[in-house]
């Protein structure tokens, strides 16, 4: 599992998560305040959803305090560049979206999938 940390009142972190077709996958994210502390996350609702081509799955989001896991289900990840074998296999725009307990809307961490093809 992949960890990444995210800090209030900056950019969205960029990343690239590399998943192999028809795997399950998580990332960890752990969202920090300006200098490094853990937000207080109470109240907080999450959503992430990753695109393929016109289509939208929904990702699966869990979170402890101020630690946010994002799964990826080999069920959802075996349609992604299905039947492709060129390497990477797709290339998906994902993201996760924090509504605040105030209704604020604040995006974390945007980036892609690399989808790797399955061999077995």
């Amino acid at each position: 599992m992949a960890a990444i940390d995210a800090y209030a009142g900056e950019s969205p972190a960029k990343i690239v998560w590399n998943v192999v077709r028809g795997d399950d996958s998580s990332i960890e994210i752990t969202l920090l305040d300006d200098n490094g502390a853990a937000l207080n996350t109470s109240g907080w609702t999450y959503a992430s959803k990753a695109r393929n081509g016109e289509t939208l799955h929904t990702l699966t989001v869990t979170s402890s305090q101020n630690v946010v896991t994002v799964k990826a289900p080999a069920t959802v990840t075996a349609l992604w560049g299905a039947g492709a074998v060129t390497n990477p296999a797709a290339q998906l725009p994902f993201d996760l979206q924090v509504t605040k307990g105030d209704g604020t809307k604040w995006t974390p961490v945007i980036g892609r999938i690399v989808v790797v093809p399955d061999i077995t």
